[in-house]
């Protein structure tokens, strides 16, 4: 009887453990697209390495519970881009979010070269949010579209030269 009883307590302990503390594999992929910012008009074949996915390789990012970036987030893991772009993590169900160098550093507000408000919310929402659900498998994929300078996000700066043809966004 004693077996019995111990046999269930361990099988009962084993299964709330499993269930309070399961991690679910999440693949992550980071990829990089970066554009043609020159003024001569660019060949097919400049244009077509523009549009093309590379990997942000030795890029730092981290992972943050919850979908808004702020100053009391809880960083859950710093991790690197190595060669593959691929990063497999295992993460209890939940919500979590990506943020990259710009949003990890303290927020610098300079009204004489940003749009503050622009700024701010640049900061607090990350590159991608997404939900890891029990006992699922998943992969979250990320493209970052690099800006060239003279469509730098927030900028309010006029001192940087446009490529002939090229408009601010």
């Amino acid at each position: 009887m004693k077996e019995a009883v111990l046999s269930l307590f361990l099988f009962c302990m084993g299964y709330i453990f499993q269930q309070n503390f399961s991690t679910n594999s999440t693949t992550i992929i980071i990829t990089k697209t970066i554009p043609y910012c020159g003024g001569a008009a660019p060949s097919e074949e400049i244009i077509k390495a523009s549009q093309e996915k590379v990997i942000p390789y030795g890029s730092f990012f981290y992972l943050i519970k919850g979908t808004v970036n702020n100053e009391s987030r809880n960083i859950i893991l710093k991790f690197q881009i190595d060669s593959t772009g691929i990063n497999c993590l295992n993460l209890k169900a939940g919500t979590y979010s990506i943020i990259n160098e710009f949003s990890f550093q303290k927020l610098k507000l300079d009204s004489s070269k940003y749009d503050n408000i622009c700024l701010r919310n640049l900061w607090t929402t990350p590159l991608i949010s997404f939900k890891v659900q029990k006992n699922i498998c998943d992969t979250v994929r990320y493209n970052i579209a690099e800006n060239c300078a003279y469509n730098e996000p927030c900028s309010n700066r006029l001192d940087i030269n446009l490529p002939m043809g090229a408009d601010r966004q």
